[in-house]
């Protein structure tokens, strides 16, 4: 419960009002009473209006004082009249919540009754509630007023009374156990847990709040987070804990506040890895996985929801494919790769016969390669190579045959026991 002291209009003394915030519901609370129980001069009764300030004991709802207008008498226009303001109350109050308020009222003498116009203004004289005719019954029957829910755009309100009985011959009213409830709405005070993905760059906390919080609040937690967005920056930030504080009811004493708790957890975001850019021929095809296991959920570019997927192509041409991955949390990962396709009909043609030259053509067991001057020095060498590699096959080919004619040879001379 909070308690405030506020000067009211008609008391130069303290008042004591509080604002009970509800949880689950909206709930309308006091916010300020009334009961008169002065004798000292209300300002909020218009000058000239009554002849009497002071609140008075002719007639009382509770305790020994009312709030008494005995209206001046009106001759020629003059005086106090129908459609005449003769009460107008300055009120701080909390911007957009929404108010009512009440009051007991009987006609303090004889007839004629008092009637009377109660309006409700905001700052800006925008009336935003408005009762045409209240009738006061003969006292000592008191009747209460309830007036319309309101709600004030501005941190102040004027409530006025207007008569709508010309003053005098009666036409005395009196006004008691005057009360100002505010409603105090639910939703004030949220909490949320919520998983900064890894792979994010910060994070605004403002965000996560639900509903429409407004942005002159301040975060508090365990590390500084800049400014109302409270800006959460993986890596340098620490998880935790943090409350973003505010007065969306306005900055006068008493109003309720907000706090909004954000609880932030690291979440590991998925990384799929379909693998490198590659090439295949049109009559292939080729199995892309994302290499994120579930209970993830997958979103290809091609429409699919499967973990993986199979590509092939008919005609020549190079496609990339992606896949955003989607952990329970919520984080997210994607990856893309380059799927080339070639027609694969044969071997082309070298464009440029004359690059080298193979002779004798047609050959048994041994060719030569002739380059030509302008082939590329590594070409060259990969030929040199390729000429040493055949000259070397031919001569192991060739001590082959030799091996096994000395073998024949020594066999020979073995059977016919001829020494070596």
């Amino acid at each position: 419960m909070i308690s405030k002291t506020r000067i009211y209009l008609c008391l130069i003394s303290l008042l004591i009002f509080n604002i009970n915030i509800a949880f689950s519901q909206c709930s309308f609370v006091n916010q300020i009473t009334d009961g008169f129980e002065y004798t000292s001069v209300c300002n909020s009764i218009v000058p000239g209006s009554t002849y009497q300030t002071t609140p008075q004991s002719y007639s009382v709802h509770s305790g020994s004082y009312s709030l008494y207008f005995n209206m001046q008498n009106c001759v020629g226009g003059a005086g106090t009249c129908i459609g005449d303001i003769f009460y107008r109350d300055t009120i701080e109050v909390c911007s957009n919540a929404d108010y009512r308020f009440s009051a007991y009222f009987t006609t303090t003498f004889n007839a004629p009754q008092s009637n009377i116009q109660i309006t409700v203004e905001d700052e800006n004289n925008v009336v935003i509630s408005n009762t045409a005719s209240v009738l006061a019954p003969l006292s000592p029957t008191w009747i209460k007023f309830q007036s319309p829910t309101f709600t004030p755009t501005t941190s102040k309100i004027y409530i006025s009374f207007y008569t709508n009985v010309d003053g005098g011959n009666g036409n005395d009213l009196s006004m008691d156990d005057f009360s100002l409830d505010i409603c105090s709405p639910s939703g004030l005070h949220s909490s949320a847990l919520k998983n900064i993905c890894s792979n994010l760059t910060s994070v605004d906390l403002f965000s996560l709040i639900p509903g429409t919080p407004i942005t002159t609040g301040t975060w508090s937690g365990p590390s500084t987070v800049g400014g109302y967005l409270g800006t959460f920056t993986p890596g340098i930030n620490t998880y935790g804990t943090y409350i973003y504080n505010s007065l969306p009811f306005g900055v006068v004493a008493g109003c309720p506040t907000a706090a909004d708790t954000i609880i932030a957890i690291p979440s590991i975001s998925p990384n799929p890895k379909i693998g490198n850019d590659t090439l295949i021929c049109t009559n292939q095809g080729l199995q892309l996985n994302s290499n994120v296991n579930p209970p993830a959920t997958y979103l290809w570019n091609t429409g699919s929801t499967l973990q993986s997927i199979f590509v092939s192509s008919v005609v020549g041409a190079t496609v990339n494919y992606f896949v955003t991955v989607t952990n329970p949390q919520g984080c997210t990962g994607k990856d893309t790769i380059g799927v080339t396709f070639q027609v694969c009909n044969g071997i082309d043609e070298i464009a440029n016969s004359n690059l080298f030259e193979i002779y004798p053509n047609p050959t048994h067991n041994q060719i030569s390669v002739n380059l030509k001057n302008s082939i590329d020095l590594e070409i060259k060498q990969s030929a040199i190579n390729f000429d040493n590699a055949l000259k070397t096959l031919v001569s192991q080919k060739d001590n082959q045959a030799l091996a096994g004619n000395i073998a024949r040879v020594t066999k020979i001379k073995y059977e016919q026991g001829v020494g070596s």
